[in-house]
């Protein structure tokens, strides 16, 4: 019997899965028996992903797709329902941003950081969300970023923002197709870039049993991504889930320099 915990679906996109929170998602999915559609804007950053979840059994389809190119993500999407079917989950986990006082911030690059994060996922819930309001519904979750206000980050948090309003509107929209909008604030996680800027050791994380933690490690991320596409997460529409403590709660402790 499946548990109600596990993905609920036969197939999913996980935007980003190239690295870090989203390689964590495409995996746990994947070990879910759940068929894993992933992309990136170039092969060479995804393949290593693809061929771990291939040597552990799991089933994938990936190519190439920037997810600011509206017409490539509507192409991809084309190609995963003609893979498998439909799609039944989407996870919009691509982003990236970069540091800068706001009166320094030129109006390209907020519009760069803008287009990625918030505009990625406009494409990719359109295109996927046509499929599942066309089947049987689906999930659809979407990373909200930190949540608050971080300084030297204001075009990153307008972004992330905007994604969580989008998720609570959509969750009114599209309910009566069967699909679920739900997104996560995970705080800070152990990405590789996160971990190379903190110059974070191997061996050096805290472990997940520990409680007064400055930092996530991204399979904690893909969990909850697993349960907002679970059965378990069935009364959860339009919700945010924010882990980690924010910053003005975390512990007074020691970080890796």
């Amino acid at each position: 019997m499946i548990s109600q915990f596990h993905v609920d679906g036969d197939t999913a996109i996980v935007t980003g899965a190239s690295q870090g929170i989203g390689e964590a998602i495409a995996k746990t999915f994947a070990d879910d028996g759940v068929n894993v559609a992933l992309c990136s804007r170039s092969r060479d950053r995804f393949q290593s992903v693809v061929d771990d979840i291939e040597d552990a059994g799991g089933t994938v389809y990936a190519a190439e797709c920037d997810v600011t190119d509206r017409e490539r993500v509507f192409e991809f999407v084309d190609e995963v329902t003609a893979e498998f079917g439909d799609v039944d989950a989407l996870v919009n986990n691509a982003g990236g941003s970069f540091q800068s006082p706001f009166e320094d911030l030129s109006e390209n690059a907020w519009k760069t950081i803008i287009d990625i994060n918030l505009h990625g996922a406009f494409h990719f819930t359109q295109a996927a969300g046509e499929v599942m309001r066309e089947g049987d519904g689906g999930y659809i979750v979407s990373g909200a970023g930190l949540e608050g206000g971080m300084p030297d980050m204001s075009q990153y948090g307008a972004a992330k923002a905007a994604l969580k309003n989008l998720t609570e509107t959509l969750a009114g929209e599209w309910n009566e197709y069967g699909v679920r909008t739900n997104c996560i604030a995970p705080g800070l996680v152990a990405t590789p870039g996160v971990v190379d800027s903190m110059g974070i050791e191997p061996g050096e994380m805290p472990p997940r049993e520990q409680v007064d933690r400055y930092i996530g490690h991204p399979e904690e991320t893909a969990d909850l991504a697993q349960f907002l596409c679970s059965r378990a997460a069935s009364y959860l529409n339009g919700s945010m889930i924010r882990a980690g403590l924010p910053s003005s709660e975390r512990p007074d402790r020691e970080r890796p320099s």
